[in-house]
């Protein structure tokens, strides 16, 4: 006997919430209905763990979301404290001391020029002509 299986890749979190509400509602309007592995219950409570789950994972977006605009916000400021702590170690130290060398920015590495195509030889016999493959015609005279 065939599963069909759902491609889980097609349907978002909150698709299969409202599926799975939509199905409890029909299936609580018409309690007949009947599956042979499960039960109305066992799928009502399944719904309702997913429902908090959902629930959860938006609580926690939210105060992530919370976190990274304080770290937006306090990045400009660590940024600018750091570079001007920098240029003081860099008067203070000197340019080529180590302590320097270890707070000094990184800076991204240009890339190597790409290599040429070495020109072709040219060789000190002249060119030879094309060989024609047909005789070319000639016009006739008048």
């Amino acid at each position: 006997m065939k599963k069909n299986r759902v491609d889980p890749t097609n349907d978002s979190p909150y698709n299969v919430q409202n599926q799975a509400h939509n199905v409890l509602k029909v299936w609580k309007a018409n309690r007949g209905f009947q599956m042979r592995d499960i039960k109305f219950e066992d799928f009502a409570g399944l719904t309702a763990e997913y429902d908090e789950i959902l629930e959860i994972i938006e609580s926690q977006n939210r105060e992530l979301h919370e976190l990274r605009v304080t770290r937006d916000k306090l990045e400009p400021k660590v940024e600018h404290l750091s570079s001007r702590a920098r240029s003081g170690m860099r008067g203070y130290f000197g340019p080529k001391s180590p302590e320097y060398k270890r707070v000094r920015p990184i800076l991204p590495k240009t890339p190597a020029p790409k290599a040429r195509k070495p020109a072709k030889e040219k060789s000190a016999l002249p060119p030879t002509p094309p060989q024609p493959d047909a005789p070319v015609a000639t016009p006739p005279a008048k």
